[in-house]
């Protein structure tokens, strides 16, 4: 009888040793999972984000303005046959200033036609982009500034924006008032109401441009 005791007594030990093996694997296994499902980001995600300075990234949509280099799909240097492809036949053209001025409108909204414009160097130069005019309000920096910004938004991103650097009488003979970020290479043209109407991207350290057709 003694012997039968101790001998289900060893059994039961027995199963409750197994039984704790089988429960610390599983947690073994179950934390070696959780562990694994934890991913850095991919290659192509983190391409997908833009550094600091908001320089160009090439997953980033064809609506971002980077100062000193691009709006939209035009850049800085940019060449006039590129530049075609791209955007097609100009709604306008001007070459009465020794430069090329072409411009490209933009899609309605409501009653209001905006316009994208580029600067070509000469011809002895290569005929390439040099500075680059947008009035539509769909093309924003990586800050969100664009037209439509107030100007004292403006100067929180571009700090060193202190006072105009030109004023002028628009067609309908309103005060427009020019700032230039040129160590950045980019300018805002706002109106009385303090209101950005026109964001142009320059080569860096130069200054802007008055564009107009």
């Amino acid at each position: 009888m003694k012997f039968f005791t101790f001998l289900v007594l060893s059994i039961c030990i027995l199963l409750f040793s197994c039984n704790q093996n089988v429960k610390e694997q599983t947690i073994i296994k179950s934390d070696s999972i959780a562990k694994t499902t934890v991913m850095p980001l991919s290659a192509a995600d983190s391409a997908k984000k833009a550094d600091s300075t908001g320089k160009l990234v090439a997953s980033l949509a064809n609506d971002t303005i980077f100062a000193g280099d691009k709006i939209a799909q035009l850049m800085i240097n940019l060449s006039f046959d590129e530049a075609m492809q791209i955007m097609g036949d100009p709604a306008a053209a001007d070459t009465s200033k020794n430069n090329l001025l072409l411009q490209w409108k933009a899609n309605k909204i409501d009653t209001i036609q905006y316009f994208t414009t580029a600067m070509f160097s000469n011809r002895k130069e290569g005929k390439k982009i040099k500075q680059i005019s947008t009035t539509s309000p769909s093309f924003k920096t990586a800050t969100q500034v664009g037209c439509g910004s107030t100007l004292a938004y403006i100067k929180v991103q571009y700090p060193t924006i202190k006072k105009a650097t030109e004023t002028y009488l628009d067609k309908a003979g309103k005060s427009i008032s020019v700032y230039d970020d040129i160590k950045e290479g980019i300018s805002f043209e706002t109106n009385e109401e303090g209101k950005c109407v026109l964001v142009s991207v320059h080569v860096k350290g130069q200054k802007n441009i008055k564009i107009s057709l």
